[in-house]
């Protein structure tokens, strides 16, 4: 555990850059949450495997594990985590002990059932917490959160803080019209946001365009709200083997069709388009301080 805490402050202080007011902060990652209308969609999945593939390309990424009622992404990477979020709250863990390396070196943030908690802290509690999350960030390329399914008031708060929202879906129609339900929502709460559909589960590319455009052309009538297209993961046998195995399809069989999707999403995610959209605002202050609300 220390050896990852001073790692991790390593990476921190690496990064960081004094800023103009002579306090010194860091670049901020992307923060994507992910999230879906209905459950079983693959949601969960898809961020372990997009968070390995990133990882391959040289990204350092980080899975902050958001889905308290079913937070299963440690059981996908093979992890069990003794600590969470909430012993950081407790004070009997430091951040970094509580984070946990998984495959390719991907790390993961596992939440608490506490979380609620966060927004009434003390100030002293508040600056201590604080300051483990800004160093958190600034050694990250990517925080990908993985989010409960459906619209509860967290989600809502989640697509909030994040810089950009990617939206799970089958081609299944239940999964298409609760999919459509987020996209009101993140219309409503985040107009302005980056959001990207990635659909799951699917037979082809036609049948993958045919749903992004029924959502992405009733978002654009109704809700006045773009949609941009991440891609697609093709229905594999490969999946459930792996998730029987407690292992990533990516890792388990790099060449399965559903690995080879999964690496042109995490391209796609990084092309001069999506990068320059997806850039963090510098005046927006961390995720974390607009997650909970805090004045930084």
């Amino acid at each position: 555990m220390l050896d990852q805490a001073a790692t991790l402050r390593q990476m921190a202080h690496a990064r960081q850059r004094p800023a103009a007011d002579g306090v010194d902060t860091g670049p901020r990652p992307r923060v994507i949450v992910v999230t879906s209308g209905k459950g079983g969609v693959g949601k969960t999945n898809v961020v372990a495997n997009l968070a390995i593939a990133l990882a391959q390309m040289g990204r350092r990424v980080t899975i902050f594990d958001a889905d308290l009622s079913l937070a299963n992404v440690d059981v996908l990477l093979g992890l069990n985590p003794q600590y969470h979020l909430g012993h950081v709250l407790a004070g009997s863990r430091e951040l970094a002990e509580v984070v946990m390396e998984g495959p390719s070196g991907i790390q993961l943030l596992p939440g608490s059932s506490g979380l609620e908690e966060l927004a009434e802290l003390t100030a002293a509690q508040r600056a201590i917490l604080a300051d483990g999350l800004r160093d958190f960030e600034v050694s990250n390329d990517f925080i990908l959160i993985d989010t409960p399914a459906g619209i509860g008031s967290g989600v809502t708060g989640l697509l909030r803080a994040a810089d950009e929202a990617v939206i799970v879906t089958t081609p299944e129609p239940t999964a298409v019209i609760d999919a459509y339900a987020t996209i009101k929502v993140v219309a409503r709460h985040a107009p302005g946001k980056r959001t990207h559909i990635l659909i799951n589960e699917v037979q082809n590319a036609r049948d993958a365009q045919q749903v992004f455009n029924q959502l992405a052309g009733v978002a654009h009538r109704f809700l006045d709200h773009e949609l941009t297209y991440l891609g697609l993961i093709v229905g594999d046998e490969a999946v459930p083997r792996a998730v029987k195995q407690q292992e990533p399809f990516i890792k388990a069989f790099p060449e399965a069709p559903a690995s080879r999707c999964v690496r042109i999403i995490a391209k796609r995610l990084q092309s001069p388009a999506n990068q320059a959209a997806g850039e963090p605002d510098p005046e927006a202050g961390s995720f974390w301080g607009r997650l909970f609300g805090w004045k930084e």
